[in-house]
């Protein structure tokens, strides 16, 4: 490259790092105004900061690349924010655990512009008490520098990849604990599953937190360990009595492929019905599902997809049913989210419910082996009632 070249090119890359840096910045001021309430009756500010944050992450990306092969772009300067992007990125884990919304977003706006001060304050040192940008001198020299990549590329991978992939361990075990209430951790080990218990006036109920793959020595422990007589197990598990869908939902080939068992049933027939009698002799299982004719077109088109995918022989059926399965509109995605949870969270909530208030009368134990996501709901329902926990056992499903 020429030196008229190498110029024009270091002049354009001066540019584009100092548009970058104004960016962010702008963008932090969004994030606080918006976080604040400032802006609130005008929906394109809104727009606007989505659009702005969109285009600073994705000109991080060459950015970041730039900075192990240009000796000028000085890491301490840019380093920074195009962490802290990729940080936003991944969903600034553990802020929306730890604080609300609005609260989360300004810490990070926040944190954004502190970034962007310390940005231009080296910038100003580096350009000796003048401008706050790059000048022009900044980036004359090499156009790249062995010593530079060496040390950017060490950098990468002893410091920020392995600091990057405990985030990402750190990020999905607080985010399950939190979407479950620590009905399912993520540990060291392996995934832990919580039974916990519940006792008002004589009446026991169990929560226990359940998966639909497992290691058989899980499921043999815990069904040996759960009460039988005087207990009523409400068992999860839609039926399909008006044959809606052509396919059921299975997991026997995920679970094979990775060396597990799919979730026993707890019961060979969904007509069995709850038999009082029973209680004393031993463990008596009743449905305490829904039928999926109660689902709306969009959960059932849903599950009929899953269905597919789950029950494919190879990977190329498999990812054939899932590319068909993602085939829908944003618009389509966002109808299809709402269904989804009312029908397969809320309204089965919401019956097994009045399936546990049902069975109170009659039963001193209550078993509810459900999955995890709908125990916090299930909890803050039962201590309504008036029931308080008194015990906790964690077990293993899977083993790392």
């Amino acid at each position: 490259m020429s030196t008229e070249s190498a110029r024009s090119f270091g002049g354009r890359l001066r540019s584009f790092a100092n548009a970058f840096l104004v960016a962010f910045a702008l963008d932090a001021l969004l994030s606080i105004a918006l976080s604040l309430g400032v802006a609130d009756g005008t929906p394109w500010f809104g727009d606007l900061r989505a659009v702005l944050l969109a285009a600073v992450t994705v000109a991080s990306l060459p950015l970041f690349v730039l900075l192990g092969i240009r000796p000028g772009l000085r890491w301490r300067i840019f380093l920074p924010p195009c962490l802290f992007l990729s940080w936003i990125s991944l969903g600034a884990m553990p802020l929306p655990i730890w604080f609300s919304a609005s609260d989360a977003g300004l810490l990070s706006g926040v944190l954004e512009l502190a970034f962007a001060g310390i940005a231009f304050a080296l910038c100003r040192q580096g350009n000796g008490g003048k401008g706050w940008l790059l000048d022009q001198a900044s980036l004359e020299g090499p156009s790249f520098s062995g010593r530079t990549a060496l040390s950017f590329t060490l950098l990468n991978f002893v410091v920020i990849l392995p600091a990057t992939l405990v985030y990402l361990a750190y990020s999905a075990a607080a985010g399950v604990g939190y979407l479950t209430s620590g009905f399912v951790e993520i540990r060291g080990d392996g995934i832990y599953l919580a039974h916990r218990e519940y006792e008002l006036e004589g009446r026991r109920i169990h929560l226990v937190a359940m998966m639909h793959i497992g290691e058989a020595v899980f499921y043999e422990e815990l069904f040996a360990s759960l009460p039988e007589k005087g207990a009523i197990w409400l068992a999860e598990g839609v039926t399909d009595d008006s044959g809606l869908l052509s396919d059921q939902v299975s997991y026997g080939n995920l679970a094979g492929s990775l060396g597990l068992v799919p979730q026993p049933h707890l019961a060979p027939q969904p007509e069995l019905v709850r038999q009082p009698e029973l209680a004393a002799a031993g463990r008596n299982v009743s449905y305490a599902d829904l039928d999926v004719s109660a689902f709306s077109p969009e959960t059932l088109k849903l599950l009929a997809g899953a269905a597919r995918v789950l029950g494919a022989d190879t990977l190329r059926e498999g990812l054939a049913a899932y590319g068909e399965l993602s085939k829908m509109s944003s618009a389509d995605a966002t109808r299809t989210i709402a269904a989804l949870k009312h029908d397969l969270i809320d309204l089965r909530n919401d019956h097994l419910q009045l399936e546990i208030e049902k069975s109170l009368p009659d039963y001193d134990e209550i078993v509810v082996p459900w999955g995890a996501l709908h125990l916090p709901d299930i909890e803050h329902r039962i201590r309504e009632l008036g029931f308080a926990q008194d015990r906790e056992t964690g077990r293993r499903v899977i083993s790392w």
